[in-house]
């Protein structure tokens, strides 16, 4: 792969956050009666949800692509970290799937079904493609050096002081605690692409 188009491909990393922090702020606006400090960011693509496609086409699955865009840049780019490279492909294809609609805008359903099979592999999407970023976060932090492992490591310290004040001050503001994940989760892209960009000048 040539240089020009890995660079191409690490660029998709600089786009993510921008791209999905505008669909979900859009969408948070065209609805009225939608709190983001209550509401998770899968209502928005629900099941039901005024703008269900729009979300899960452009919000979900674009982000999700640029994800995995990146995590192919990454792994042509980096040679020896196997298990980085491969859980990072593992977690964009797990942001892909959570554009599978959930069950769970109760302004359209006051009862919706919670353990649909739609809900069940979106909830599991989300979560494990979280849970398996955090890993690849702690394989790229033991085997590289410099930026990239500054970068990882401040990653996974905000993660674990999110959680720790999240439980404090923000238990009772769900929506508020998953916002600031995917801040942190996708800065850590933004912040890697430009690192690697750098690096490759």
């Amino acid at each position: 792969m040539q240089m020009l188009t890995k660079n191409k491909l690490i660029s998709a990393g600089l786009i993510a956050l921008p791209w999905f922090a505008f669909w979900v702020v859009l969408l948070d606006m065209l609805r009225p009666e939608y709190d983001y400090r209550y509401k998770a960011v899968s209502e928005l693509g629900a099941i039901g949800a005024p703008y269900m496609l729009t979300m899960n086409i452009f919000g979900f699955t674009g982000t999700g692509l640029l994800l995995l865009a990146f995590s192919l840049g990454y792994s042509s780019l980096l040679k020896h970290q196997a298990a980085g490279k491969r859980l990072l492909l593992i977690t964009a294809l797990l942001f892909i799937g959570t554009a599978i609609p959930i069950s769970m805008d109760t302004s359209t359903d006051p009862d919706p079904d919670l353990n649909a099979w739609n809900t069940i592999v979106h909830t599991v999407c989300s979560l494990v493609g979280y849970l398996v970023w955090l890993v690849a976060l702690i394989f790229i932090a033991i085997r590289k050096n410099g930026n990239i492992k500054r970068i990882s490591l401040i990653t996974l310290a905000l993660v674990i002081v999110l959680f720790t004040l999240g439980s404090i001050y923000f238990s009772d503001k769900p929506g508020l605690m998953q916002r600031l994940n995917f801040l942190i989760l996708l800065s850590w892209y933004f912040k890697m692409a430009l690192t690697l960009l750098t690096k490759t000048r």
